[in-house]
Parts: C-alpha cells; sequence; structure tokens
C-alpha cells in the first residue's frame, strides 16, 4: 500500500491487543492459502506496508507494516495487505496487484471486521 505523499501528525499506533484481537478474526474469518506472519517496524518510507510470500523455514505469507502511523492507517493497512494474502492462489501465484480478485477479498476482510464491530 502506497503512502500518501501529504504530511499528517502521527500518532500511537494500533495497540498490541486490538493488532491481537483483529489478526484472530481475520485468520478464523478470512484465512487465505497459507499462513500468514506481520511484522511492524520501519520499512520504506514510500509505502505503509506490503505483503509478500516466505518459504523458509515453511511457505507463509507475510505481512509488513510500518511503524509511526495513527490507529486507522495500520488498520486499514493491515486489510489491504491481507486481502493480497487472500487474492493469491494455492499455487502461490500472484494476480493483478489490485485487480477485481484483490477487491472482492479487500471487501470481505473489511466485511469481517466490521461485523466484529473492532
Amino acid at each position: 500500500m502506497q503512502k500518501d505523499r501529504t504530511k499528517t501528525k502521527k500518532e500511537e499506533g494500533l495497540s498490541a491487543k486490538k493488532l491481537r484481537k483483529t489478526l484472530s478474526v481475520l485468520r478464523v474469518s478470512c484465512p487465505p492459502a497459507l499462513p500468514v506472519k506481520v511484522r511492524r517496524g520501519k520499512i520504506s518510507s514510500e509505502i505503509y506496508g506490503d505483503s509478500s510470500i516466505g518459504e523458509k523455514p515453511t511457505a507463509h505469507f507475510l505481512i509488513r507494516i510500518a511503524t509511526g502511523m495513527d490507529e486507522n492507517t495500520t488498520l486499514e493497512t493491515l486489510l489491504h495487505e491481507w486481502a493480497h494474502c487472500l487474492s493469491w492462489t494455492a499455487s502461490h501465484q500472484r494476480i493483478k496487484e489490485h485487480g477485481p480478485e484483490w477487491g472482492i477479498a479487500y471487501a470481505r476482510v473489511y466485511r469481517c471486521i466490521v461485523d466484529e464491530e473492532l
């Protein structure tokens, strides 16, 4: 997910407790083809987060989320990247980055979180 170039006040991000609860809901209600690992930390100043496929020690999706963002941006980034994981096929092939399959996956992920009222 690419960053908006406008500067905003950076606030405390998603709390660890809320992040764990959100991940728990996503893992049960919207499980991708592979397990998902989520890491928060400093990444490129151009993006809020990204997702990839890791192979070691076992195949998994890796979502990286930048620190220093407000709670809403952190949550939106997690949902955005989770949708990428959902839209990849079981054979780990990427589909069009923000095409129809990704849009459907994003709607599904968003609905899971809204239904849980997190």
